[in-house]
């Protein structure tokens, strides 16, 4: 332990560059939900069995980058949504993406410049 601390006392630029991206990189995996190993949390869920109802929508994926809120006083908080991420087969009909794009922002209030819709690619 202590060889590290030297090493970290020693680090220049880019070192800590490299550093303080590690760090970032074990808080954001620490930060993920207790039990959640990769799969969808609910909301994820419930948007995609929504999504795919869309008429032409096919199969669709949902990845929500949500950011906890601090609320004051001991009040709980819902987290802030920052960015969605929608992933389906008909994603390429202008028409389609328009309609998931529409869908999500009516259902998670997230801005639209924070939704991204996607052709979803052929499985190998």
């Amino acid at each position: 332990m202590g060889g590290l601390l030297a090493k970290i006392k020693g680090a220049r630029g880019v070192e800590w560059i490299a550093i303080l991206a590690g760090l970032a990189i074990a808080v954001l995996l620490m930060a993920r939900p207790a039990g959640d190993a990769g799969g969808a949390t609910d909301l994820e869920a419930r948007l995609a069995r929504a999504l795919s109802s869309i008429d032409g929508a096919g199969r669709v994926q949902v990845v929500i980058n949500q950011e906890d809120v601090i609320a004051a006083f001991g009040q709980s908080a819902q987290p802030r949504i920052i960015g969605v991420l929608v992933v389906a087969e008909g994603a390429d009909d202008l028409k389609v993406a328009l309609e998931l794009m529409r869908a999500v922002q009516a259902l998670t209030g997230a801005e639209r410049t924070a939704i991204e819709v996607m052709k979803m690619g052929k499985e190998r």
